[in-house]
C-alpha cells in the first residue's frame, strides 16, 4: 500500500497523488517565488464557433485584474463578445495580438499570473514545431512570438507547413 498525499493544483482542485509523485508534481505548485501561470485560450461563446477575431484588448501586459473585468473582446461571424476574466490576475503576456483574424478555438491568446507574482521573464510553453515548420519558420523571419499567433490546423493545434505559408 502507498501513501497518498493531497495537493492543491494550479487550477485550485484538491488531487490525491501517491507520495512516490509528489516530486513530479511540484511544478503544479504555486508560490510566490514560481508564480502561478494559467493560459487565456480563445473561448466558446456558442456551439457551433470554430474561430473568431482578436477585435481589441481592454487590458495590456501587467495590468491587474479582477473577476468580471473584460480582457478582450472578440469579434465572431454572429456578434461581438466580451470575454471575462474568471479569477482575479495580472495580464502576463499578450499573444495573440489586436486585430489578429481567423484565430481558431482553444489557441491561447495570453498567459495570466497572480498578482505578484514576476511577470518579466514569462514565456509561452513551447509546443512542438515539425522541422520542415521551424525551417519554412526561419526561411521567412517569423519569430517565435508571431508563430505562436498563427493558427495552427494540425492534429492538436500543431502548426503546419500550411499555416505558416497561409500567414505569409
Amino acid at each position: 500500500m502507498s501513501a497518498v498525499a493531497t495537493l492543491r493544483v494550479a487550477a485550485g482542485v484538491l488531487a490525491s497523488v501517491p507520495v512516490a509523485r509528489m516530486a513530479a508534481a511540484r511544478a503544479l505548485h504555486c508560490s510566490a517565488v514560481r508564480g502561478c501561470i494559467s493560459q487565456l485560450a480563445m473561448p466558446i461563446p456558442y456551439p457551433d464557433m470554430t474561430e473568431g477575431d482578436i477585435a481589441k484588448w481592454k487590458m495590456k501586459e501587467g495590468d491587474a485584474f479582477h473577476v468580471g473585468d473584460v480582457l478582450l473582446e472578440i469579434e465572431t461571424d454572429k456578434t461581438m463578445v466580451d470575454v471575462e476574466a474568471q479569477r482575479d490576475g495580472v495580464v502576463g503576456k499578450i499573444i495573440v495580438p489586436d486585430g489578429y483574424k481567423r484565430v481558431r478555438v482553444g489557441k491561447v491568446l495570453a498567459l495570466l499570473a497572480d498578482e505578484g507574482d514576476d511577470i518579466s521573464r514569462l514565456e509561452l510553453p513551447a509546443q512542438p514545431i515539425f522541422p520542415s515548420v521551424r525551417r519554412l519558420l526561419a526561411a521567412h523571419r517569423i519569430s517565435p512570438i508571431d508563430a505562436a499567433a498563427i493558427p495552427g490546423t494540425g492534429t492538436r493545434g500543431m502548426l503546419t507547413k500550411g499555416d505558416v505559408l497561409a500567414f505569409v
